[in-house]
């Protein structure tokens, strides 16, 4: 006769087991994720509302800011470039 196959407790992890396992393995990965991101969005805040304005106006004081780092065309450069950053950083970096 054959013999009955002892097993052990079963052993499945939750979906929240997993995830946090994953995110304590890669937590630096994370926040340099986020640190790209917002190093992005500072990078173009500065560019469009400083060095734009800046090179537009030349000496003329009196002139009104011609560009926005609130215009929607702004807002979209700011949001797809920093979260191509954060996805360029976690796929480079994740385990």
């Amino acid at each position: 006769m054959l013999k009955r196959r002892k097993i052990g407790a079963a052993f499945e992890r939750s979906p929240s087991e997993k995830l946090g396992e994953w995110s304590g393995r890669n937590l630096l990965v994370l926040i340099a994720a986020v640190g790209g991101a917002v190093g992005w969005w500072l990078l173009v805040d500065w560019i469009v509302n400083g060095l734009l304005n800046f090179l537009f106006k030349g000496s003329q004081e009196s002139l009104e800011d011609p560009f926005s780092s609130e215009d929607p065309m702004w807002i979209g450069v700011k949001l797809i470039g920093a979260i191509l950053i954060a996805i360029l950083i976690g796929k480079t970096q994740a385990k």
